[in-house]
This record gives structure tokens, sequence and C-alpha cells, in this order.
């Protein structure tokens, strides 16, 4: 089924915000009016609460326009595409247009944000990193199809119902990924607060190595496809090991690098730079790997420690406190291996942190759940999206 495709200045007005000059703190200080950024479209598909608010003086002052509720918002420069829906009276800024439906017997306002949602803006995003961005001119020209209203609402409603589907997964990853942690907490309480009934000890006490290595000579020049996989700074996250950007050294090179050799037991903890407070632990297919300067080998003496020492060393508090020290550092953020050995630590007994481990594999198996159902409602999403626009649903 074919529908007629007509461009947004049939159908809507088109507004563009503005942003009241910063060194103004009249406009700024105490403001209660909201005002939205391309940060406040990327944590909700509902606009209203804002991370700023501007003064009622910055509206007069700078001309601002409201914009009413149940508005259609969408952002046109940067990152192009991100839609939400106002909620109550609100401002944006100039990254961001306002499109008021003109006539609601023609156009129903939650299709035109379902149409918008399923353009395909990565041309454009292209052309906004080379400086060049859509404008007034451009948006109105922008073309949706127009089916009848009572055809628009039933395709809305298709797809609100799909995508609550997926706000709900997302929500369930979301607690999720606060298991590990209230597991954590409370199985060893906070590992930075001395507790009575709790035993510390040196970090080095209960670790068989604590080193980090060396760039072979050559530095990059001598990053490769294949052989030895070499570990870096920026393939150690906050919780997790990316792959992203990993590279490998010739086995002769890596020889040279024999005393941090990797083992699946180990955990990784970045010890310079602006990534000093990152840390993961190993696995089955990084054995064998080596290491660069910036980074940490910690290695339990009990390979049943090795989810408990990621833990200690990933918590929010502990993180702080290495931040603290990498911070006083004479040169720069830095963190040495006898600051590390020396780290005031809980001491469970082996039965606690194999209990603790078990738990985690379960908070994992049940996020993999979740995320594979998120996956496919992903999948569903995108056929629904697809096949709605086309007029086969």
């Amino acid at each position: 089924m074919s529908w007629p495709m007509v461009s947004l200045d049939k159908l809507c007005g088109i507004q563009i915000g503005r942003t009241p000059r910063r060194a103004n703190t009249e406009y700024w200080k105490d403001g209660t009016e909201p005002w939205v950024s391309i940060a406040d479209l990327s944590r909700s598909r509902v606009a209203g609460e804002t991370k700023e608010k501007i003064t009622p003086f910055a509206v007069k002052d700078s001309g601002c326009k409201i914009v009413p509720a149940n508005t259609v918002l969408f952002s046109f420069k940067l990152s192009i595409g991100k839609v939400a829906i106002s909620d109550r009276p609100l401002f944006t800024n100039e990254a961001i247009a306002a499109l008021p439906v003109l006539d609601e017997e023609q156009l129903d306002m939650e299709f035109l944000a379902r149409a918008l949602e399923a353009l395909d803006f990565s041309e454009a995003g292209q052309r906004a990193v080379m400086g060049k961005t859509l404008n007034k001119a451009s948006l109105a020209e922008i073309k949706i199809p127009l089916p009848p209203l009572d055809e628009q609402r039933r395709i809305a409603g298709i797809l609100d119902a799909a995508d609550a589907l997926r706000r709900r997964r997302r929500e369930a990853l979301a607690l999720l990924d606060t298991l590990p942690g209230a597991i954590f907490a409370e199985m060893f309480g906070d590992p930075v607060e001395k507790s009575p009934d709790r035993r510390f000890v040196p970090l080095g006490a209960i670790t068989s190595k604590i080193g980090s290595g060396a760039t072979p000579r050559g530095g990059a020049k001598v990053y490769q496809g294949e052989g030895t996989k070499f570990i870096r700074s920026m393939n150690v996250r906050d919780g997790t090991f990316s792959e992203e950007g990993m590279v490998c050294i010739a086995d002769k090179a890596a020889k040279q690098l024999s005393n941090v050799e990797v083992t699946q037991d180990d955990v990784f903890r970045n010890i310079t730079g602006a990534s000093v407070a990152r840390c993961c632990r190993s696995n089955v297919a990084l054995s064998g790997a080596r290491v660069n300067q910036h980074v940490a080998i910690i290695r339990p003496q009990n390979p049943a420690f090795t989810d408990f020492i990621m833990g200690t060393l990933c918590h929010p508090h502990m993180n702080a406190d290495l931040l603290r020290i990498a911070e006083a550092g004479a040169t720069r953020q830095a963190i040495t291996k006898s600051e590390i050995e020396r780290l005031e630590v809980p001491a469970p007994t082996e039965n606690e942190a194999e209990e603790y481990s078990s738990r985690l594999r379960a908070a994992k198996g049940m996020r993999d759940q979740v995320s594979e159902h998120y996956s496919q409602l992903e999948t569903l999403f995108a056929s629904l999206q697809s096949r709605a626009f086309a007029g086969e649903l």
C-alpha cells in the first residue's frame, strides 16, 4: 500500500530553540524553566525533566519561544535524528526543533514522532562530522508518509506497545547491572570502611604477582595483526575487557616480556593516565597475552579470589581512594606497585570468595537471558517499524 509523501512544512510548524548567553548568570542561576538539550533527548523519549533550567528573565531577555506540551522535539545538529515528546511547556537549545502539528485532523502527533524515528539520517550525520548540518530549510523538506488518521493511530499504537516491551527490558538490564555491586555489599560491606567483624589485610598478602609490562622497542611500529596479544589501557574498561583496538606483537618481542604473561585468573588495573581508575578481569582467551606499562597484572594466590579482587578494586569507594592516590603523583596520574600492594582490603575465606563467584555467575546468566530477549525485541521493533511505514502492517 502506498501513501502520499508529505513535507514537514505542510504538516507542522518548525520552531528552533536558542541558548541564552552562558556568561550572564541572571539567565541561569536558580533557573525554573525547563531547557532541553540533546543530552535530555538521549535519556528518554519523553522530555520534561531537564539537566538545566533557565530563568524567566532569560526567556524574556533572550527571546526564547515556549514549546507547548505534547510537541514533537527533533535534534537536527550534531546528534541528528533524536526524537522526544514534550510532557510540559518548555524551551530548547538551537540544536533542537519543535514540530507542533498544524492540523490534528490530518496528522497524529505520536505518528509524527514514530515516522521521524524511522528515517535514516546516517548520511546527514556524516555531513555533520564535516561541519554541515540540517537547517530550518532542509528540515522543512523532509518527507514522511501520510496514511489516513485512523491508520496513523493504529501504527503508532503498535509501535508504542513494542517500544514499551523494549523499555521494560532496558530497565531490567539496568537493574541487573547493579546486582554485582549489591552482592558484594551484602557479603563484604564497604571495602574501604574498617569493620570490627571483618579482618582486613594488604592486597599484597593475597596476591602472588602485581606488576606492569612495557612497550617493545619501536613502539607502535611493532604492533601487528597476528602474534601474541598485547593489552593496553584502552582495552581495560570499567568491569569489562574490550577487544576494540586490540593489537599483537611478534613472539620474539613477547619473550622479552615473559614476566608479564597473562593468565585467565588475573585482574587488570590501569595505573597511569586519565583511565587510571579502570579495572577488569582476564579470561581464557587472554591467557598468554602481555600487558604494556600502563596496565598492572594483579594475580591472586588462589584463583578463587579473582572475582573478589576485581569486585574490591572496582568498588566506587575504592576507586575514589585510588584516584586520590594517583592524583598525588609528582608529574602525572599514576599508581605504583607498592601502593597497590599496601591497599587494605577485606579478607574473605575461600568459601566466601567461591560463593561470591557463584552468585556473580548466576547474575550474569540472568543478565545474558534478558539481554538476548532485548536483542530479539530490537529486531522485532525494527521489522515492525520498516513494515509500518511501507504500508505492510
